[in-house]
């Protein structure tokens, strides 16, 4: 709270890189792929598509604050697919999910 300290965080934070513009974010989409293996060795893939990590990160905070707000009942420690359900992540803007076919 200090001025010093207000002086110290400032320094740093120009001492960072920027972050991406908005025409490179526009222009990531993130993939990610992922195999799952059950006890009796069945297996599942899929891949998650997703907006740049900058835009996910706000647009997935406010859709969580937004639904914490309206909920009857404290969460407690919990993550976002446990309050929410598996599939959260597809109610964001920009995400879409492809369920890989088993060979």
């Amino acid at each position: 709270r200090s001025r010093l300290g207000q002086r110290g965080l400032a320094s740093i934070v120009r001492s960072l890189p920027e972050g991406p513009g908005t025409a490179e974010r526009i222009n990531h989409r993130p993939t990610i792929w992922a195999e799952v293996t059950d006890g009796s060795g069945r297996s599942s893939k899929a891949s998650l598509s997703t907006p740049d990590p900058y835009d996910f990160t706000a647009n997935s905070a406010l859709e969580i604050a937004s639904r914490i707000t309206t909920m009857p009942i404290a969460l407690g420690l919990t993550t976002p697919s446990q309050a929410f359900g598996a599939d959260f992540v597809l109610s964001l803007p920009g995400c879409s999910r492809m369920d890989i076919p088993s060979s």
